[in-house]
């Protein structure tokens, strides 16, 4: 195994949180993500004519991530000199995370722009047609299972980190309670009291990323020495908490 693979597999890692949340901003700002999901299609289609402009490439570049996460995924159980049980089926959760997510948001892409030039001459289908995707690409495979998988795939790679000493002992358990955390989320969709679960969203998503750019930093720094576990001190957890404030904190304002 070549020493640079851990620094290509971290500098992936980090770039997929960087894009993700750019993207993420971007839709916030221009589309009322992620509340417009749940608003009726008119509204939602009313809005992405209005900023298409911004919102077909920016959910491209999601997509995008989604693809990252399947290479992430797999660049990871590279790395693991071990191969066991928990790390093939972290493999095959993560590469799934990313190809259930890739599809819920390419069809922001493709399939919403060509509903929408068909509007004229079906006005009424056209909403009825965006909602039945909405509610399959998007809620059900997108959010749902893309969201079971992601956290099957933090949950089996934080064991799995925390059996092979990979990482530090607390990283691993933190990856853990996202990933059940993450799972539990994912359930929202059913909506009626499940419904509540929505709340969690935000927060968990923000740990998760903030997690994702310390496995990469602790991947990075076994480019000199693959038996070298990076341990985080208290500045750490400090300028973690400060960043999840930021963006936990603006959304329930």
């Amino acid at each position: 195994m070549k020493n640079n693979d851990y620094s290509f597999t971290a500098t992936l890692m980090i770039a997929q949180v960087l894009v993700s949340v750019v993207a993420f901003l971007t839709l916030m700002a221009v589309f009322q993500f992620p509340d417009i999901l749940r608003e009726n299609s008119s509204v939602r289609l009313a809005l992405f004519v209005k900023n298409q402009d911004v919102i077909i490439p920016t959910y491209y570049l999601l997509a995008l991530t989604g693809i990252m996460n399947a290479m992430i995924a797999s660049l990871i159980f590279h790395l693991f000199e071990k191969k066991s049980a928990i790390m093939v089926l972290a493999l095959v959760f993560g590469v799934l995370t990313g190809v259930f997510q890739a599809i819920g948001f390419i069809r922001w892409s493709f399939l919403i722009p060509y509903l929408t030039s068909l509007q004229e001459s079906s006005s009424e289908l056209i909403p009825i047609l965006e909602g039945a995707f909405n509610a399959y690409a998007g809620m059900a495979i997108g959010e749902n299972l893309g969201f079971v998988m992601q956290g099957l795939w933090t949950l089996c790679l934080s064991i799995a980190f925390l059996q092979n000493n990979y990482v530090s002992k607390s990283l691993s358990n933190y990856g853990i309670s996202i990933g059940v955390l993450t799972v539990l989320m994912a359930f929202e969709t059913f909506g009626g009291s499940l419904s509540i679960l929505g709340e969690l969203t935000n927060p968990v998503e923000s740990a998760w990323y903030i997690w994702l750019v310390y496995i990469a930093i602790s991947i990075y720094k076994k480019e000199a020495d693959s038996k070298y576990v990076t341990h985080f001190g208290i500045k750490s957890f400090i300028a973690a908490l400060i960043v999840w404030l930021n963006f936990v904190i603006p959304a329930y304002l």
